[in-house]
């Protein structure tokens, strides 16, 4: 009957009827597949249909006959990888994700993304809430994993080859989720990973077991981990990526710190884990650089750029730019940079990137692109192109980082775009409900001048903040207030020094009697490429040092001699500067000359010649009385428009000497920090306000703590509190753009306690 079809469908309405009888009767009488004896022209067809029998009806024939079917026609019916996702999870069936990981491994991988990725972008609004859907199943429930949701972590993993940024970044996200239930398997299949030839599989599965690693080994209730779970998956990745003849040694900057941080946490618990000779192999720089052979390319540059090349002009200029001492912003004829860029090519050419291959493709996403280009990049989709530049550029900048060619090197990459511990935001709450706007009948000039201070007393130490038992000490905090009726704005920092106890009545008074408006105190470090997870115990996370103040104690004008340089004609001092010189030089410009030296002739001008002669000046001598104090907070500034997978923003943290002191551990998900007995140490409060005019921040600590922590280091606490009264937005807008603006548009205030 199959044959008597013509017309343009009949393929098609053949499919349809094949799959009805291999649903019906998968197998004829005599027990062989209908797809084997079905007329050629529809043989494929039928072997397709087989992806939807259930598991008894697919002998091995079947299956190794669809494995490469699915490698020689992936292209023209990405379909099959939809079908194969309803059965990924299904435990002992022979579809399920050990097929697509045994049909995509062993592919080349521009064969790989012109098949699979592809199939994930096309089908991008499945994929993205099917994922959703897998991540809040796994973080809902962490201590289950079943051999099912090993098989989708397995799928998942696979995304990761995605130039899809925001969904590459919550696939990683989800691979932690799901590791932190599993982290035993997550580890396995992350060395099983490194075999893969797309550096955006094995350095993402690393980036999820780092984070696991980083939650895990602060979890108070499992020791377990860091005895036996941690110890065992270090001595896999020192043995995989480090040691001498390492089978998956890789100069990829971001994946081999990754794996580093793993070891270095295993090394926090026992120091006899490894040799000290294996132990330098796992810390940059890295030892076995020369095991990675890098070529240049030989296409002519004059062939290969614009649309044509990988490269765009800012990955061009600025990417590859930073990694060559010495050059100038757009010389492109540097001749090291020339060199870089040549080997870069090189390696994207290694990959597998062409512009045969991908020019329409990569045109494609160009044009799909709908922001401005000052936009944030955490939701777009990258060229492969960009994909290919971005693996070749983190392997060339470790190789560089490893040869000391790279000069004023962060400790880690700037281009780093995803926080592995995936921190989540602070606990929202609104502390300070009272109204520091002050009585509306205050005519508005004297509220600035002379308002009331706001009082902030009382949030200074707290029995009690966001349901959790104090007393708690604040050592930070923000608030601003706006009322547009009454068209008043009033901002306040709350900010704290660590004083030594003999100083503190001197610092006090000194501080007391200073002008501290204008932001004259030292601000709270920050830091910007320390992850969360790394905070207290990573060398990432800094020391704060100490900050210096200095008084003005004493003012007085002094005359002194100071050397100053003359310009002298034939022995005649000259009333000209070596500006007028230059300028007349120049431009032969003679404004504002006296006649004297209008005359000068240019013979004349040969002759002049510089002096320096002493002169008597008045000058301002100071004295001053100088102090040191320790700012006991760090400020957390995690650049997170680099990703959507996280937007915890900015938060406070304790300072790491003082956490180190006191012995704190961080926890997942947050940067608070605890006891090792699990007691939460300091608090974090913002009530989130997306409203910058009426907002508030606090960071606070625990006073048992902090009294340990002063009485063990003979310290003092001081509080210094300063802000500004000002007109409103609206106000200023109204009465500070034209001939009618007040006279004072603002007022400071300050104060200082202190921590009895």
């Amino acid at each position: 009957m199959i044959e008597s079809f013509g017309g343009d469908n009949c393929h098609e309405l053949a499919a349809d009827i094949l799959m009805s009888l291999v649903t019906l009767a998968p197998r004829r009488m005599d027990g062989r597949q209908l797809w084997k004896t079905a007329p050629d022209p529809f043989k494929n067809a039928a072997l397709r249909c087989t992806t939807r029998l259930e598991a008894e009806y697919l002998d091995k024939d079947t299956v190794a006959t669809l494995l490469v079917l699915m490698k020689d026609e992936a292209k023209e019916d990405p379909s099959m990888f939809s079908r194969l996702q309803g059965i990924r999870g299904a435990n002992k069936h022979p579809l399920n994700a050990e097929f697509l990981d045994s049909l995509l491994r062993p592919m080349s991988i521009s064969d790989r993304d012109l098949t699979w990725t592809e199939w994930i972008r096309k089908t991008r609004p499945e994929r993205f809430n099917d994922l959703l859907a897998l991540e809040g199943r796994w973080k809902e429930d962490c201590s289950t994993r079943t051999p099912s949701d090993l098989l989708r972590a397995k799928w998942v993993m696979w995304l990761l080859t995605s130039t899809d940024r925001e969904l590459r970044d919550v696939a990683t996200r989800a691979l932690y989720w799901f590791g932190r239930g599993a982290p035993e398997a997550l580890f396995e299949e992350s060395i099983k990973s490194l075999d893969i030839n797309d550096p955006y599989v094995f350095e993402r599965m690393l980036a999820a077991s780092y984070g696991v690693s980083m939650a895990r080994h602060v979890d108070i209730n499992d020791q377990v981990f860091v005895t036996t779970t941690l110890s065992d998956f270090s001595r896999k990745i020192l043995n995989s990526m480090f040691v001498n003849g390492a089978p998956f040694y890789t100069t990829h900057e971001l994946a081999r710190e990754y794996a580093s941080r793993i070891i270095e946490i295993a090394l926090l618990y026992n120091q006899e884990l490894f040799s000290p000779d294996e132990i330098k192999k796992s810390k940059p720089p890295f030892l076995a650089a020369s095991q990675q052979e890098w070529g240049e390319s030989c296409i002519d540059g004059e062939r290969y750029h614009g649309a044509d090349s990988p490269f765009r002009m800012d990955f061009e200029n600025y990417s590859i730019g930073r990694l060559v001492s010495g050059r100038r912003n757009y010389d492109f004829e540097h001749e090291e940079y020339r060199k870089i860029k040549a080997k870069i090519l090189w390696r994207v050419e290694q990959l597998g990137w062409s512009n045969e291959l991908f020019k329409n493709i990569d045109r494609l996403i160009s044009n799909e692109r709908h922001w401005p280009r000052t936009g944030s990049d955490a939701k777009k989709t990258d060229r492969y192109g960009k994909k290919y530049s971005w693996i070749s550029y983190f392997e060339i900048s470790g190789l560089l980082r490893d040869q000391g060619k790279l000069e004023n090197w962060r400790e880690r990459s700037s281009s780093v775009d995803i926080d592995p511990s995936f921190p989540e935001r602070v606990a929202k709450s609104r502390l300070i409900q009272a109204d520091f706007l002050g009585d509306p009948q205050m005519e508005m000039k004297e509220w600035i001048a002379n308002g009331p201070l706001p009082n902030v007393g009382p949030y200074l130490r707290l029995a009690e903040a966001h349901t959790e038992e104090g007393p708690w000490i604040a050592l930070d905090g923000y608030v601003t207030q706006q009322d547009e009726r009454r068209g008043r704005r009033l901002f306040c920092f709350i900010q704290s020094f660590l004083v030594a106890k003999e100083e503190v009545e001197s610092f006090l008074n000194h501080l007391g009697h200073q002008y501290i408006g204008g932001r004259w105190l030292p601000e709270k470090p920050s830091v910007i490429y320390t992850f969360a997870g790394e905070i207290p115990w990573c060398d990432t996370f800094p020391h704060n040092n100490l900050s210096e103040f200095a008084f003005v104690t004493k003012e007085e004008m002094v005359k002194i001699k100071r050397n100053q340089k003359k310009l002298y004609l034939d022995d005649k001092k000259l009333e000209w500067t070596e500006i007028d010189l230059i300028r007349h030089r120049l431009f032969h410009d003679s404004y504002g000359e006296t006649e004297e030296q209008q005359n000068i002739s240019d013979e004349d001008l040969e002759r002049i010649e510089v002096r320096e002669v002493p002169v008597e000046v008045e000058e301002v001598k100071k004295e001053y009385a100088n102090f040191n104090a320790l700012i006991p907070v760090c400020d957390f500034g995690w650049e997170g428009y680099q990703t959507s997978a996280s937007d915890a923003g900015h938060a406070t943290t304790l300072a790491k000497k003082i956490a180190s002191d006191l012995e704190l551990i961080g926890q997942p998900q947050t940067f608070d920090l605890f006891t090792k007995n699990g007691s939460k140490a300091t608090l974090n409060v913002s009530d989130q306000s997306g409203d910058f005019n009426n907002h508030q921040t606090m960071f606070f600590i625990k006073e048992d703590l902090l009294k340990i922590y002063l009485k063990k280091n003979d310290l003092s606490l001081v509080w210094a509190i300063w802000g500004e009264r000002e007109y409103s937005s609206d106000q200023v807008e109204k009465f500070f753009h034209g001939p009618n603006c007040h006279e004072q548009t603002h007022g400071t205030f300050s104060f200082v306690k202190r921590y009895a």
